[in-house]
C-alpha cells in the first residue's frame, strides 16, 4: 500500500479502527436512535392510536432534546472523561430506543423521546471530539 509491500502500518490500522468505531457510534445514536424513529412514527401513531398533534408533540420533544443535549454537551460543565460521556450517551440512546417500543402513554413518550434526542446529541459531540483527537494523535 502506497510504497509499502508489508501492508498497512499499525498506525494506519489503528486509524481505520478509530474511524470505524466513530462511524458506528454515530450510526447507532443518530441513525437508529434519532432518524429511524421518523419513518415509524406514522405507523406507531396509527397503532396506538395517536392524533397527528400528539405524534407531532413526540417528534418535537425529540428535536428539543437534541438541541438541549447539544448545548449541554458543548458547555464546560461536562467534566471528566469525554469517552465516559460518549459511552453514557450511547447507553442512553440504546435504552431510550428500546424503551420506546414498550410505551403507550403520551407523557412517557415525550419524556423518553426528549432523552433520546439529548443522548444523540451527546454522542455526536463526544464521538466527534474523542475520535478526531485520537486520529490526530495517531
Amino acid at each position: 500500500m502506497l510504497g509499502s509491500e508489508a501492508g498497512p502500518t499499525a498506525a494506519a490500522t489503528r486509524s481505520w479502527c478509530l474511524a470505524t468505531g466513530g462511524l458506528l457510534a454515530l450510526a447507532a445514536a443518530m441513525g437508529i436512535g434519532r432518524f429511524v424513529y421518523t419513518p415509524i412514527l406514522p405507523a406507531m401513531a396509527e397503532a396506538l392510536p395517536l392524533t397527528k398533534g400528539e405524534a407531532g408533540l413526540i417528534a418535537s420533544a425529540n428535536f428539543a432534546g437534541y438541541l438541549a443535549g447539544a448545548l449541554l454537551a458543548a458547555a464546560s460543565w461536562a467534566s471528566g472523561s469525554r469517552r465516559t460521556w460518549l459511552i453514557g450517551g450511547l447507553t442512553l440512546s440504546a435504552g431510550t430506543t428500546a424503551l420506546t417500543a414498550a410505551l403507550t402513554d403520551l407523557l412517557a413518550f415525550v419524556v423518553v423521546r426528549f432523552l433520546a434526542g439529548a443522548a444523540s446529541a451527546f454522542v455526536l459531540v463526544f464521538a466527534s471530539s474523542v475520535i478526531l483527537d485520537r486520529l490526530a494523535a495517531a
